[in-house]
């Protein structure tokens, strides 16, 4: 381990060594709050874990509220980026991971990087449950149930950062009450030393759902939009285009189209979080022209910014699908749920 990596290593123990004393004290809220984060950097699987849960207490008649400092965003200070209501803001001001919460979800989601402040405004638009986007390692704000994602590289890479991936040394899975495992991670994979008795184990997968036109609408209304056939792909050979941590996993997955007719004759690959520009654009419709291709496919995260230049594709008659991401518990799925449910009941019964 490099000399950074051990410096850093010891900061990332001082500090939870703080917390884990009592000597820093966690601020708390009045409802219930679900921390999902990781352990290293890069995509995990956070995005679809918080929607997952989120959908699974509004079926408990709860108004569940995402928090997030929503990364990579083009703005400062405190975003209102939907009030369960109305989106208040764009990819750009929002970041493309809470952007993405809003249109699905239509509950309230707050980007500020002091998660307190941000759970303080959720509770103004009569949140009753909190979900931490990329909440781990912010101790700051108290958390009851702390769900944490853990991929290959996670377990194959070991090392801290600034050389290796992990934000703080695995043995910090530790502190959570579930770990998921995810991009094949089996629940057997995970080292012993850093499982408690009372940990729930998951396995999750990601799968692709119906693919669907966007459209100038969120997209909650293009993916209900697309279930009918005239908004479905009626060409197949299509360019996958994405900017995400995992772009290989996501051109593995649209194999699952074959059975549809549909085709990736090319693929477009940028940074994860890629902020798109018109010279970008411009390069994927030229793709499309060379390739003699039909339209182009995306994720969801991109779509919320290729929105902006859905004109440039109009004026070229370049549709432009998405391919709509869904976690699914595989195991411990019964398991997951009664933890989630016992962690609402046993917050109301210490706070009646």
């Amino acid at each position: 381990m490099s000399i950074l990596s051990q410096w850093y290593g010891a900061v990332v123990r001082r500090r939870n060594a703080a917390y884990d004393t009592g000597n820093y004290k966690p601020y708390h809220v009045p409802v219930p709050v679900f921390s999902i984060g990781n352990i290293s950097t890069g995509g995990t699987g956070k995005t679809p874990m918080a929607q997952y849960v989120a959908r699974l207490l509004v079926n408990q008649v709860l108004l569940p509220a995402i928090i997030g400092r929503g990364y990579k965003r083009r703005s400062s200070g405190q975003v209102v980026v939907c009030d369960g209501v109305t989106i208040r803001a764009t990819a750009d001001t929002a970041g493309d991971e809470l952007m993405l919460h809003a249109e699905l979800l239509g509950i309230p989601v707050i980007a500020d990087s002091e998660r307190k402040h941000a759970a303080e405004t959720a509770l103004r638009y009569n949140a009753s449950a909190i979900i931490m986007d990329d909440g781990f390692q912010h101790r700051r704000l108290h958390r009851d149930c702390d769900i944490v994602l853990i991929d290959p590289t996670t377990l194959t890479e070991p090392t801290l950062l600034p050389t290796g991936r992990l934000r703080e040394p695995l043995q910090s899975a530790l502190r959570a009450h579930c770990i998921v495992c995810t991009g094949g991670v089996r629940i057997e994979d995970i080292p012993h030393d850093i499982l408690t008795t009372n940990v729930v184990l998951v396995e999750a997968q990601a799968i692709l759902g119906a693919l669907y036109r966007l459209y100038d609408y969120t997209l909650h209304e293009c993916a209900r939009m697309g279930q009918s056939e005239n908004n479905q792909p009626r060409s197949k050979n299509l360019i996958a285009v994405s900017g995400i941590a995992h772009p290989k996993r996501f051109r593995q997955a649209l194999q699952g189209y074959a059975n549809q007719g549909v085709r990736i004759v090319g693929e477009r690959e940028y940074v994860d979080h890629a902020r798109y520009s018109t010279r970008m654009i411009e390069a994927i419709c030229a793709q499309v022209r060379e390739c003699a291709a039909d339209g182009i496919v995306t994720t969801e995260k991109d779509a919320v910014k290729l929105r902006a230049f859905l004109p440039m594709f109009e004026s070229r008659e370049i549709p432009v699908y998405v391919a709509p991401l869904e976690l699914s518990l595989v195991r411990g799925k019964e398991e997951f749920h009664a933890l989630c449910l016992q962690t609402i009941q046993q917050f109301r019964a210490t706070h009646s």
